[in-house]
């Protein structure tokens, strides 16, 4: 096909040799250069075609193209504007400069110019499909789905559009039509690298239905079809650990270390779960190594407090709480966790602090109030204590 379009420059060139005053000749240079991809070629042919003829709607399409190409987008634009302006019925070209908005985050407007589209067309599934995704960029699910659902009629075979079905049934907690529309992108599709993302997908949804085996074949596949997925990878760790396979989640989080050696949220979640295994010092030294890396990391304070709290080393997780608390104070769940820290050693008062500030953050907490129940009865103020069970019972605390 290049060898065809170099054979159509050259014989276009001859033609310009001989009349250098022919617009339609170097329009039709210029579309060769657009297939070759040599928009700047392309750009000079299709001005001098201008020149030469300035009533040509389909020049200023192509340069808008090969514009858009080297993300010249505003004179994109204009040449897309032009071309509307003499040709109100090309609908490619309303097309072309939604694609334009798309890129620049002009969304609405690419939507009016997908709709124009669509009114002069309404048998391209593009269309749809496209503004279907400015809907689902937008939060506007049903609409997006209306959209698909269209752009499936028209070409039922396009595996991406399932895909993005189903992305958007997920939006909308549709699970089982969303675990339908991926399965039918991996039934359509051969690709196996394109099949890896849409077992991921399924995957997900499995995970959020608490099919946790389901999920985890899906993952397992996913990483089958391309071993260097890191997500699949993170995922399947979660996976593994609400089965209780910590193991084998550590060995996931190993491997990510691997693919992502300075994303220190896998040490976080390494650490997590060799606490949820009993290995404690080795949870220390990953927390340890978060914090050295990113000493302003509230959480892994307070992940490392807990470590210490459950080995009796009270003073550095006292300390740890404590920094955890100055980097992020309105954080309720950082107060429960010192008020249990000063349970432990005896100080209800100071835990009664802590609790009434956690409440006092989110008021509808439901753990609050029954650790404050605890603390009351503690206190010896059985009435409060009553009154505290009572609201985190009807806060759903018992449930």
């Amino acid at each position: 096909m290049i060898k065809q379009y170099d054979k159509a420059v050259a014989d276009y060139s001859k033609s310009i040799e001989l009349e250098k005053n022919a617009a339609f000749t170097y329009y039709n240079r210029g579309v060769a250069y657009i297939n070759l991809n040599e928009n700047n070629k392309a750009i000079k042919d299709f001005t001098k075609s201008i020149e030469l003829d300035s009533n040509d709607s389909y020049a200023y399409y192509y340069r808008g193209i090969a514009f858009f190409r080297i993300n010249q987008n505003d004179k994109a634009i204009e040449d897309f504007t032009k071309s509307i302006q003499l040709n109100p019925k090309d609908y490619y070209a309303y097309y072309q400069r939604a694609c334009v908005y798309k890129v620049l985050d002009q969304k609405y407007k690419a939507i009016d110019d997908f709709t124009k589209a669509i009114q002069l067309n309404s048998n391209e599934f593009i269309f749809y499909n496209a503004r279907g995704s400015m809907y689902y960029e937008l939060g506007e699910y049903e609409k997006a789905l209306n959209d698909l659902n269209k752009a499936i009629e028209l070409n039922p075979n396009d595996i991406f559009f399932y895909n993005e079905r189903g992305l958007i049934y997920e939006k909308l907690k549709k699970y089982e039509e969303a675990i339908e529309d991926f399965t039918k992108s991996i039934q359509l599709n051969s690709n196996k690298y394109i099949n890896s993302g849409f077992y991921y997908e399924r995957g997900l949804i499995y995970y959020k239905l608490r099919e946790y085996e389901k999920a985890l074949n899906d993952l397992n596949k996913a990483i089958e079809l391309e071993p260097n997925y890191s997500k699949a990878y993170f995922e399947r760790a979660s996976v593994h650990s609400k089965l209780g396979q910590y193991t084998e989640a550590i060995r996931d989080y190993n491997i990510l270390m691997q693919l992502e050696p300075n994303n220190s949220d896998y040490l976080v979640l390494r650490g997590i779960t060799y606490y949820n295994l009993g290995l404690y010092n080795n949870a220390l030294v990953d927390f340890n190594k978060v914090i050295e890396l990113n000493p302003d990391d509230y959480m892994t304070y307070s992940c490392r407090s807990e470590v210490f709290s459950y080995q009796g080393n009270y003073n550095n997780a006292l300390s740890d709480i404590n920094k955890a608390i100055e980097l992020k104070s309105d954080m309720e769940d950082l107060y429960i966790e010192r008020a249990s820290i000063y349970c432990k050693l005896g100080d209800y008062s100071k835990a009664l602090i802590d609790i009434n500030k956690s409440i006092e953050l989110n008021p509808d907490y439901a753990m609050a109030y029954n650790n404050r129940s605890y603390i009351y009865s503690q206190l010896g103020d059985y009435f409060k204590a009553n009154q505290d069970f009572i609201k985190a019972k009807e806060l759903g605390f018992y449930k």
